[in-house]
């Protein structure tokens, strides 16, 4: 599997930036809120598929990124998305709050 493959590589570095950005339970939650709702948008423009959805999400990270002149590695944005989509931060599997009613 991708994923597995992926956090033999990466997993250590993400608990070591989380630890290092030292981010509150505030900011924690900004970050899931921005997370689930741009994952969903991105979702709803790929007509629920989240494979596509995930491609575009990571293009979108990585062109954000490159404006600034960061560089950055596909693989580890890619990474990080699927990482939060376990944690249903990711495309979150109550979408009812993201319907209509927004």
């Amino acid at each position: 599997m991708e994923y597995t493959t992926l956090f033999t590589i990466y997993g250590e570095a993400l608990d070591v930036v989380n630890d290092t950005l030292g981010i509150d339970e505030a900011q924690d939650i900004i970050i899931m809120f921005y997370l689930q709702d741009i994952s969903v948008q991105f979702l709803d423009e790929a007509e629920d598929d989240p494979v596509v959805a995930l491609n575009r999400l990571v293009a979108y990270f990585a062109e954000k990124l490159s404006i600034n002149g960061k560089k950055y590695d596909r693989a580890a944005i890619k990474f990080y998305l699927v990482n939060e989509m376990i944690k249903c931060r990711v495309f979150p599997n109550e979408r009812s709050e993201y319907g209509d009613s927004k």
